[in-house]
């Protein structure tokens, strides 16, 4: 195992960099790689003031012997790494809360170098939350010798256009185009879907959107991905990471989408199933229903012929003097008014409630329908059309 070291970096600060180290790294420990992030920045300690409560309570855990120590705080007894959940790691700026600006450029040079040398072995993604700008402790993370490939993350105006180029003229050795991407962050989500399609040919990252739920979630100090139901951002993340991650690591990604869509599904194919039984039993009643209006309408189309035949006939048996075959005819004539008022009854009550019946089917058939549209979406369509 060699760890891949992505560098994430921005032209000036407020652009959001920290918050998608932690959903990247979240995401991929959720597919089940060992992701470190470690906290570059020195004028801010941006991601270790992300995890200050795991961080505080890991530094009151820790030995009083040996202190735990953060990247800028780097000894010969080198670093302690803080858990925030499973197969997700920090190695933050410090634990002690000290001044990281004053620690000289080549302690921290030089620290940077051991933390990537002694984790590339045990973690399959390390993220560097690098200082915004173009200071040297920035030019350290983003060079070539310890970060692997560099994110530009920017919003989406001017000013942050300008920084992005500016930066990329600054370090042009190190920010060369195969090694070097931008990603739009904080974009309104109308235009998230208008620029998605054709930025990856100019190394431009499927953009991230700022919207309500992750505006909600960014002031709770929190992320707003949704690796149960699936939301945007949690698509944008995933179209990012189809971008940036190797071929090998793209067929995990897809496979571990396959997941999760199936996963999603089943609930969706439950009630597909129930749905489509429902179905099959209801045209079924629906079928007996109409044979008995049919019936029905014979009924009361030949019953008062026979009827009357059968009572002329009667008659006749009477005056002939046969009276019991007159009886037996009466009978019969009389018998048959029983079922011919009833179904002409029950035919009336029929129709009236056909209309009911109909429209139920109807309903039924159109769920059924949209059901099996959700059943044969993959993961992106899936989820915008739950969502909408």
């Amino acid at each position: 195992m060699s760890a891949k070291v992505y560098c994430m970096a921005s032209a000036k600060g407020g652009s959001g960099k920290t918050i998608l180290v932690a959903a990247f790294g979240t995401f991929l420990a959720s597919m089940g790689k060992r992701v470190l992030m470690i906290d570059t920045d020195a004028a801010t300690n941006g991601l270790t003031l992300l995890y200050l409560n795991q961080i505080v309570e890991a530094r009151d855990d820790a030995s009083a012997v040996e202190p735990p120590r953060g990247l800028f705080e780097y000894d010969r007894f080198g670093f302690f790494t803080t858990e925030i959940s499973s197969r997700l790691d920090v190695l933050p700026a410090t634990y002690g809360f000290q001044n990281t600006e004053d620690v000289p450029l080549e302690a921290y040079r030089a620290a940077l170098y051991a933390a990537v040398r002694e984790y590339r072995e045990t973690y399959d993604y390390i993220f560097l939350d690098a200082q915004a700008g173009s200071d040297e402790y920035a030019a350290v993370a983003i060079s070539e010798s310890v970060s692997d490939r560099v994110v530009i993350v920017s919003e989406y105006d001017p000013m942050s256009a300008a920084g992005v180029e500016r930066l990329k003229a600054l370090f042009r050795e190190d920010m060369q185009y195969h090694r070097t991407w931008v990603l739009l962050n904080k974009m309104l989500p109308e235009f998230v879907k208008s620029f998605r399609d054709f930025m990856e040919v100019a190394r431009y990252l499927s953009p991230i959107p700022w919207n309500a739920e992750v505006v909600r979630a960014y002031a709770r100090r929190s992320l707003a991905l949704d690796l149960e139901e699936g939301n945007e951002y949690t698509l944008a993340i995933v179209q990012a990471l189809r971008s940036l991650l190797d071929r090998d690591d793209r067929e995990e990604l897809e496979a571990w989408l396959g997941t999760r869509t199936a996963e999603l599904k089943a609930p969706i194919r439950e009630r597909l199933r129930e749905a489509q039984m429902r179905l099959v039993a209801l045209e079924e009643e629906a079928l007996l229903a109409a044979r008995r209006r049919q019936f029905g309408r014979l009924v009361r189309i030949v019953g008062p012929s026979v009827v009357t035949a059968a009572a002329a006939l009667g008659l006749v048996l009477f005056h002939l003097g046969s009276w019991l075959s007159a009886g037996v005819v009466l009978a019969a004539a009389g018998a048959l008014l029983v079922p011919s008022t009833y179904l002409e009854h029950d035919s009336t009550g029929a129709a009236a409630g056909r209309t009911e019946a109909e429209l139920g089917l109807s309903s039924l058939r159109r769920e059924v329908a949209q059901l099996e549209i959700l059943d044969g979406l993959e993961f992106e369509d899936l989820i915008r059309r739950r969502k909408s």
